[in-house]
């Protein structure tokens, strides 16, 4: 998602926030239906550029059929890329708890390296590698110092929430797996919100006591509710997706 819309104020007052801002929101939590576990998705459908917004982008990809999805928040090319890189990433492995975070760990470095790498290209004409092995001897230190401040300052500039099912014995366990804007990993069993959004729907799952055990319907109200509240956010739009993710 392409965003320049939306505010960190909820009467939408303040000026809006910049381009690679996450603003949308993404929910992703595991639940129960009829004793076997599911995942539920809640999204909105907004997108806010420089020239407008409207309500027509569906949040969801396919990472690696039949059971894993992503929800995609952030800017644009970048969400795009991340989805891109996961597909290619995990199409060659067997999921398992012990193996998606490590794979996400790699993609979330792919992209932050790629970032300072077309930067530092962009910059000065070497890659980011070789500006790191000559910055000492080829490049003035006032310019080796501008450049490594705005290494560090960079981001991802989207997030990415990937949903899916491992291997738990004869049966089969969720998770919910997170990459930030920072290119953090962070995974859950139970439920993980990406967004401008997230503001406000995470404390209220958090005061719901949510946690995988609960019903498909209890599952759906909540995140919808949720979802609902956080629209006093201006970049999250009234339109919404509920999706359910079965094992097979």
């Amino acid at each position: 998602m392409e965003d320049t819309g939306g505010s960190d104020d909820p009467d939408g007052s303040e000026e809006p926030p910049p381009e690679d801002l996450p603003v949308t929101l993404c929910i992703a939590a595991a639940c129960q239906y009829r004793n076997r576990p599911i995942i539920v998705t809640c999204t909105d459908w907004r997108v806010t550029t420089n020239y407008g917004s409207a309500n027509n982008t569906d949040k969801m990809r396919w990472i690696k059929k039949p059971n894993w999805v992503a929800l995609t928040a952030g800017n644009k090319v970048m969400a795009d890329a991340l989805v891109r890189t996961c597909r290619a990433a995990v199409a060659p492995e067997t999921l398992t708890e012990d193996t998606i975070l490590p794979i996400l760990e790699r993609v979330a470095r792919k992209l932050l390296v790629a970032r300072k790498d077309a930067y530092v290209f962009a910059t000065l004409g070497v890659t980011y590698a070789d500006f790191l092995n000559r910055k000492r001897t080829q490049f003035p230190e006032s310019v080796v110092s501008a450049t490594l401040s705005e290494i560090r300052k960079m981001r991802i500039e989207a997030s990415l929430i990937v949903a899916g099912f491992v291997p738990k014995g004869r049966t089969v366990k969720p998770l919910i797996c997170k990459i930030d804007v920072n290119g953090d990993v962070s995974i859950s069993e139970h439920f993980a919100c990406s967004g401008e959004g997230q503001k406000v729907a995470t404390p209220m799952l958090l005061r719901r006591e949510y946690n995988s055990s609960v019903s498909l319907m209890d599952a759906a109200y909540r995140l919808y509710e949720a979802k609902t509240l956080a629209e006093v956010y201006s970049s999250v739009s009234e339109d919404t997706s509920v999706d359910i993710l079965y094992p097979n």
